[in-house]
């Protein structure tokens, strides 16, 4: 076991984990996603609370974005902070690229996989698709744009 902890060998053990975890996380993803549904009204429940969550869950992300990236260019102006414009760089690229570019520009557009509210265990009349099964390129049927 300290084989897998060691500096050299640290990642195989959350590799070995994810491996283990793909073939299982489609019973959990539909089963997460029925926790929310209400099958008597067809609908998914919208509390306050979820309401909430849903309109401003990014925001803290997108501040802490900007604030990295106005910080990296006010660097060179501001001597204490200077020594940390490597980190607020990697901070501010890895969410204007991440999330930013890679999943809303390249993935989520072209994934093809249904929505919650479009799958038939959820009241929708599409396939349930796990999200390792992209259906991308023209040959694609559904238009569905929806990311794991």
């Amino acid at each position: 076991m300290s084989l897998l902890l060691s500096k050299r060998w640290g990642w195989v053990f959350p590799l070995l984990c994810i491996i283990v975890l793909i073939p299982i996380s489609n019973a959990y993803d539909v089963a997460l996603s029925q926790l929310f549904y209400r099958p008597e009204i067809k609908k998914f429940t919208n509390t306050e609370f979820l309401s909430i969550v849903y309109r401003y869950a990014q925001l803290p992300a997108l501040l802490t974005g900007i604030a990295a990236g106005l910080l990296w260019f006010a660097a060179p102006l501001l001597p204490k902070i200077k020594r940390y414009r490597p980190y607020l760089a990697v901070l501010a690229l890895t969410l204007a690229l991440g999330p930013g570019l890679l999943v809303n520009v390249v993935l989520k557009p072209n994934w093809g996989r249904p929505r919650p509210r479009h799958v038939i265990e959820l009241g929708g009349e599409a396939k349930f698709r796990p999200f390792y099964s992209p259906n991308w390129g023209p040959w694609k049927r559904d238009f569905y744009k929806s990311m794991p």
